[in-house]
């Protein structure tokens, strides 16, 4: 079975999607021409999966985009729960504030706007759920700045470890930089990883 076709039939089992977030992609289609950046149903449904076996409370999100993963997460949440989530793009923060609204879990979604670094220095830990999904180029000193923000026993979630394969292209700048983060993740003894063929790539980490 080709991997497209594996892909297709992945997503026949990946539990339940909520109309909301059908209206998500239709919006991101419709508003700009493309939707490659979509966290997909499968990835998505990774992320409630490890909310609810986790019982994760306070998640924080790099990189919301039109803000597929950040419903996803949201509606998995228990009411006290809550999404902190980093995007430095307002047309996809104006894209995405009123399906959050439309979603009936806007209270558990806090957007901050701007670089995803500075907002790191400003963030009270503890979080039980770290979701990185934003710029490659970042995606070391990201790690390295939301780790001691981490509980003990949380969980870190790098998507795109992959990254077409270009992780393994010492050429490309961004497969570079991904690497790192791959090998730096693997090489620290006080987290226990996996890497999963999901879609691009998720590597999983979660810190002893």
């Amino acid at each position: 079975m080709e991997a497209k076709a594996i892909q297709d039939y992945a997503e026949l089992f990946h539990g339940a999607d909520d109309d909301i977030l059908h209206d998500v992609v239709q919006v991101t289609r419709a508003s700009l021409q493309y939707d490659d950046m979509l966290s997909g149903p499968v990835v998505a449904g990774l992320l409630r999966f490890l909310i609810h076996a986790s019982t994760a409370r306070r998640v924080l999100e790099l990189g919301m985009f039109t803000g597929y993963g950040t419903l996803a997460m949201a509606l998995a949440l228990p009411e006290d729960g809550m999404v902190i989530t980093c995007e430095n793009n307002l047309k996809y923060i104006n894209l995405a504030k009123p399906l959050f609204q439309k979603s009936g879990v806007n209270h558990k979604i806090n957007i901050q706007y701007g670089e995803a670094l500075d907002t790191l220095g400003r963030l009270d830990p503890w979080f039980d759920l770290v979701f990185i999904d934003a710029d490659k180029e970042n995606y070391l000193n990201y790690y390295e700045k939301c780790l001691p923000l981490l509980k003990k026993g949380g969980i870190f979630i790098a998507d795109n470890a992959w990254l077409g394969g270009k992780v393994m292209d010492s050429g490309d700048r961004k497969g570079r930089e991904v690497h790192k983060l791959n090998k730096a993740i693997q090489d620290n003894e006080n987290l226990v990883n996996v890497m999963l063929p999901v879609r691009d790539g998720i590597h999983i980490a979660v810190k002893k």
